[in-house]
């Protein structure tokens, strides 16, 4: 998902994905940790890609199958 905002500040960046992060006060900062904890349940990854002001999740194919 691309976002055609500011981004991620920088100092946001290390812990975007821990619990309780958040940028002033806005949102509870557990929507991307949840999101991170999902795809590593399921043998992927959530990561953001700060070149492209983007998040990324990659979840493995044999994970997807029965």
């Amino acid at each position: 998902m691309r976002d055609a905002g500011p981004g991620v500040p920088p100092e946001l960046r290390d812990r975007l994905f821990e619990r309780f992060a958040s940028k002033g006060g806005h949102g509870t900062g557990l929507g991307l940790h949840i999101v991170r904890e999902l795809a590593r349940a399921l043998g992927g990854e959530a990561t953001y890609l700060p070149e492209e002001n983007a998040f990324k999740v990659t979840l493995s194919r044999a994970a997807a199958t029965p």
